[in-house]
């Protein structure tokens, strides 16, 4: 029996080795860091998320900001996760929750919908009033964000959001 769930535990170790190869139909990937700054102040905490605007890749581009404002960029594909993104041309967009916002407010089943909704605009505005990134930096269709990712280059941008500020 003791042999029984070691062969099972080792055929399921090395499902899950297995599994953590990149898939060939993933291009190779290249180093890249994108620091975020206001002002050239560094932001720690922006989530930045990047999509290719000359393919249809089916891969997600992600990466958090650190204390320095510097995101290292990791592409996921399938189950698969690695440093860096395939070459290209890129559109990205930086988000970073408010600091010191209350939480989202409890929506009951029997409130009435004039008092959840008075209660999610109120939690709305409150969010806004707090938002260091303009929303439009936000979302990749909005974003005036861009950078080029080329293999041999040291794949280092940064982006300043105090230039889009409204």
């Amino acid at each position: 029996m003791k042999n029984y769930f070691a062969v099972f535990f080792g055929a399921l170790l090395l499902l899950g080795v297995a599994s953590c190869s990149k898939p060939s139909d993933l291009p190779n990937l290249v180093s890249c860091e994108i620091t975020v700054t206001n002002g050239g102040t560094p932001i720690n905490g922006v989530r930045v998320s990047m999509k290719d605007e000359s393919s249809s890749g089916s891969w997600s581009i992600h990466g958090m900001t650190n204390s320095s404002g510097a995101a290292k960029m990791s592409t996921t594909y399938t189950s698969y996760t690695g440093s860096g993104v395939p070459a290209g041309k890129y559109k990205v967009a930086v988000d970073k929750e408010p600091d010191n916002l209350p939480p989202r407010p409890e929506i009951n089943d029997g409130m009435p919908s004039h008092e959840a909704e008075k209660l999610m605009q109120d939690w709305e505005a409150q969010y806004a009033q707090k938002r260091i990134i303009p929303e439009k930096l936000a979302f990749l269709s909005s974003t005036p964000f861009t950078v080029e990712v080329n293999a041999g280059s040291d794949g280092k941008f940064t982006i300043d959001i105090a230039e889009h500020k409204q």
